[in-house]
């Protein structure tokens, strides 16, 4: 059977998108890991343990309401200059 030049256009269409994707969620992945290692890194002391300094900072922030809002990226990078 002799496939036509539109099937198999559908058809590689079909598996670049399959592609696409598996590739794109092995990317997200890396971005979580990677994500989890940099908080692993910054809330970690020498032993490897969570300060828990940090641990209660970082709770005590989400659980707060925002103080500012930021309307542009300038007012942020002003804001953080100043601290």
């Amino acid at each position: 059977m002799i496939s036509s030049p539109r099937t198999r256009d559908r058809t590689q269409r079909r598996t670049a998108r399959r592609v696409s994707r598996s590739e794109f969620n092995g990317v997200r992945r890396d971005v979580r890991t990677l994500r989890s290692l940099l908080i692993s890194f910054v809330g970690e002391d020498r032993e490897g343990a969570y300060r828990p300094m940090f641990v209660r900072e970082i709770l005590t922030a989400s659980t707060e309401r925002p103080t500012r809002r930021f309307r542009s990226a300038a007012a942020f990078l002003a804001e953080i200059s100043s601290l």
